[in-house]
């Protein structure tokens, strides 16, 4: 992949090692002008370190490499252009909203009044209006998050880092902050590089993922075709849950078939290559039938990014 001058993100060939451990081993992806992005992938994947040298605070060992134009000699320029929401904000607390927004717009050489009329602006565009006046001490952690996306937008960057934005939010505290997400995306064009955990909420906002597993690029592309790569049928099965450990035991000894996940009780979600030996549904319920066991009910599933995640990184 050649690089290319715009406002997205692209790497080629990148790799990173500290001392003798290969943190990042030949990573080349793209993440395109105005998309949300999502970056995955298993603790130690190097998801962290890649950041790092996207964001000019680690240098480029090998490879190349371009954030909305720039090359990485140009660090300046970068950071100029780019915003970043670490996973640990290190707030002020006894500072209000507005005057540590107002702050950071010094920082990045914003004249008092033009930051203030900014950070009023950008409050109001995070839901966080009538709360400017108050002490950071006093906001919530969802609403910590909000003010921290606030402040990496007051250099008006074209590019905008979110590292485990939702970690640790209550489900409204999510949805409020992944709605902040598509919103800079749709409305504002800001090309967005997203790493999380939360597989729901990369798949709910990305449309395109990259999947780090030990320093490599695993899998990248768009969240359909990334999805897709697990190539399987998603059944789930239910038997009485006295008879769960031995439907378990009878799929485990089936060609290609995997258990994604199990309720404790009767319910049993797993899948099958398609098309692959004893991977039809019929051939699976005659299975079960077939060792005695009843069959309360089995429906095909979804195959959704969590599946598709477990795939790549497990092989």
């Amino acid at each position: 992949m050649g690089l290319q001058s715009s406002h997205g993100v692209y790497a080629d060939h990148i790799t990173f090692a500290y001392g003798s451990h290969v943190a990042l081993d030949d990573v080349t992806f793209e993440a395109p002008s105005g998309l949300v992005t999502g970056l995955v992938g298993p603790n130690g994947a190097g998801k962290t370190t890649l950041i790092r040298i996207l964001t000019t605070i680690l240098p480029l060992q090998s490879g190349s490499l371009m954030v909305a134009g720039h090359r990485v000699d140009e660090a300046r320029d970068i950071r100029r252009v780019t915003g970043v929401l670490p996973e640990s904000g290190g707030y002020p607390g006894r500072k209000t909203a507005l005057d540590y927004l107002v702050y950071i717009g010094a920082l990045h050489g914003i004249g008092r009044t033009d930051a203030s009329a900014r950070a009023v602006r950008l409050l109001g565009e995070v839901g966080l209006g009538d709360r400017a006046a108050d002490q950071i001490r006093t906001l919530s952690r969802g609403m910590r998050q909000r003010l921290g996306i606030a402040r990496a937008l007051m250099n008006d960057p074209a590019i905008l880092f979110l590292d485990e934005p939702t970690l640790g939010l209550d489900p409204a505290g999510q949805r409020s902050v992944l709605d902040l997400v598509e919103h800079l995306a749709s409305e504002r064009g800001v090309t967005i590089i997203l790493t999380s955990h939360l597989l729901d909420d990369v798949e709910r906002v990305c449309e395109r993922v990259v999947v780090l597993d030990h320093g490599r690029v695993a899998a990248s592309g768009t969240m359909a075709g990334i999805v897709g790569t697990a190539a399987k049928d998603s059944f789930i099965v239910s038997v009485a849950p006295h008879d769960a450990g031995r439907v378990e035991a009878l799929l485990g000894r089936l060609a290609g078939v995997t258990i994604s996940s199990r309720n404790g009780g009767g319910r049993i979600v797993f899948t099958a290559p398609a098309g692959g030996a004893d991977a039809s549904i019929n051939e699976i319920a005659g299975h079960i039938i077939g060792a005695g066991i009843p069959v309360l009910g089995l429906e095909a599933g979804t195959t959704d990014l969590t599946d598709a995640f477990m795939e790549i990184t497990s092989t």
